[in-house]
């Protein structure tokens, strides 16, 4: 890991160990659930064991944030001109700024206290807060051998992990006779090491198909899981594989036969789908999702005296378009 902070050190001859500064804090779009201006300057303050701000501070930290590709974070320094004096982006992975958040606290602290001796030093440090070395020191403004500088990913459950419920409206086609419309109620959620998960009840109520004498009604009740990865991300897009399996109970009515009948069968599938996401805000959402089916049990539903009046077919589709929120 690389902080690259030679070129981000507060200039020498302005007479204190650490100074103070005028401070800014931009989300941009795409960071709007990054830390706010309050959350950072505590998070700078706590490292330094002192407030940085000053109106009259001639030295002023500027901070931009933004989700491109990775969670970037650019970190400016002025001086009483406005001249930039050192800067450095920062850059991080994850589903959330947390870490970026953390390393661009830590590089403002360092910047604005550049030998690294802070005002607490009974705070244990990480280890990846280690001071900028000597070498760095001696030369402040020298470029840094590490132009743009990639934070760790999270790793930790608490700060990677999410979960989000929601709702989905969706259309089962070859599964049912026609096209079914059926709604269901979504479980997802994410961890660095397992990636994305989600569980989805889907209830397709009962379609009916007319025959000669009478007709038959069918739907479908079931649970689909699946893992999804290959995530392709942008600031307020992102697109993902999923592959999991469908299992439920497909129940079919009859009418008209004498006297009614109805039979119950297992339904399991294999699943592979594509999901399209569009985040409204950091924590709504709304998402599109295209699913084919390859159906492992197939059932033949029979009348006497009629022989079958429906079989599933082998390859079905489930298209569905949803919302929800991260909790």
């Amino acid at each position: 890991m690389c902080w690259g902070l030679a070129g981000l050190a507060a200039p020498r001859g302005l007479g204190a160990q650490s100074f103070p500064a005028a401070f800014s804090w931009v989300r941009a779009e795409g960071a709007e659930g990054c830390a706010s201006r309050e959350e950072a300057l505590g998070a700078i303050t706590a490292r330094l064991g002192h407030a940085i701000e000053t109106p009259t501070a001639g030295l002023s930290v500027e901070v931009v944030l933004r989700r491109a590709e990775r969670w970037q974070g650019d970190v400016f320094l002025r001086d009483a001109r406005g001249q930039t004096v050192g800067a450095r982006r920062l850059e991080a992975e994850g589903p959330t700024c947390a870490t970026l958040d953390a390393s661009v606290a830590l590089a403002v602290a360092l910047a604005l206290d550049p030998e690294g001796r802070f005002d607490t030093p009974a705070t244990p440090r990480a280890p990846h807060d280690a001071p900028v070395s000597e070498a760095s020191a001696a030369s402040p403004l020298a470029p840094s051998a590490c132009p743009v500088c990639v934070a760790p990913r999270a790793t930790s459950a608490r700060r990677g992990a999410r979960v989000e419920g929601g709702l989905r409206v969706g259309v089962i086609a070859a599964s049912l006779p026609g096209a079914a419309p059926g709604v269901g109620l979504a479980l997802q959620g994410y961890h660095p090491r397992w990636r994305g998960w989600e569980a989805v009840g889907w209830v397709f109520p009962e379609v009916s198909q007319p025959l000669v004498t009478g007709r038959v009604r069918l739907g479908l009740t079931g649970a689909a899981v699946a893992w999804c990865g290959l995530e392709r991300e942008r600031p307020r897009w992102s697109v993902r594989a999923c592959a999991g399996t469908f299992l439920g109970a497909l129940r079919v009515e009859g009418e008209g036969f004498g006297r009614p009948s109805v039979a119950v069968a297992p339904w399991w599938s294999l699943t592979l789908g594509m999901r399209a996401r569009w985040r409204v805000t950091p924590r709504v959402w709304a998402e599109a999702s295209l699913d084919a089916n390859l159906a492992v049990t197939r059932q033949t539903f029979a009348v006497e005296g009629l022989g079958g009046v429906f079989t599933p077919a082998l390859v079905g589709l489930v298209g569905a378009l949803g919302g929800g929120v991260q909790f």
